[in-house]
């Protein structure tokens, strides 16, 4: 009677975990079941505002790095060793797109003038003279004389006289979208301008693809190659 109490006893006991090497991963082994990878603590990415930030990062971490993907304007990633069946990310650094949504509507005259001076590189390629133009553009006097769909010819109020102001298209701005570290990639716009009531309206518009996304990934990978030059770490965009 006691034995068999204590045979059964015995087969409660919750089963022992045989544990495996395979090919280089521990696993946990328990009969009838399938093998269980069993995960090794992995410290968390080191997550950064700036190229600069990261790249000093990726320095002091050295060999643990064995390389870097760029994936977009806005993301760059350091990757370590495989732990757990899965690459390691060590560092990160992402910034804002600080573009926003001024391409693609109309807006009021105060507005895409601000705009204009905090989303877009200053005094690079036609900013200078979109400023000029529609700041010239008076509330109490604004009309189209001509618009052949490329060229419009705006009739603007300085003082007490009426002038045109040609307001040529495409034109080439250079807008924040990617890491300050590098220069910023342009792009062609298309500006238009209308009256609502007595107020003008003004709207940029996008005309071209996505290849400024290429030129930035570009950029971003020629700084960080000549930034980290310790242990050449690869650097893939």
């Amino acid at each position: 009677m006691i034995k068999q109490a204590l045979e059964f006893l015995v087969s409660l006991r919750a089963p022992v975990a045989e544990i495996k090497e395979i090919h280089g991963h521990q696993y946990s082994l328990l009969a009838g079941n399938h093998p269980h990878m069993i995960k090794v603590p992995v410290a968390g990415s080191v997550q950064l505002p700036t190229l600069t930030g990261f790249a000093d990062a990726v320095t002091m971490m050295g060999q643990e790095v064995s390389f870097i993907h760029i994936s977009g304007p806005n993301d760059v990633r350091a990757y370590g060793e495989i732990a757990n069946g899965e690459r390691t990310v060590l560092a990160t650094a992402s910034c804002a797109n600080r573009f926003g949504k001024i391409a693609g509507g109309y807006m009021d005259q105060d507005s895409f003038i601000l705009q204009m001076m905090t989303r877009f590189v200053p005094a690079k390629g036609d900013h200078a003279s979109v400023l000029a133009t529609v700041g010239s553009l008076q509330a109490q006097a604004v009309r189209i004389d001509e618009d052949d769909g490329v060229t419009q010819v705006a009739v603007a109020k300085r003082g007490s006289k009426l002038l045109n102001v040609a307001i040529k298209n495409p034109i080439e701005l250079y807008p924040y979208r990617t890491f300050p570290e590098i220069d910023q990639p342009p792009a062609l716009y298309v500006l238009r301008v209308k009256t609502d009531g007595d107020k003008p309206q003004v709207g940029l518009f996008y005309v071209e693809d996505g290849a400024w996304e290429d030129a930035a990934v570009r950029g971003i990978c020629e700084w960080l190659r000549n930034r980290i030059r310790k242990g050449d770490v690869p650097t893939i965009g």
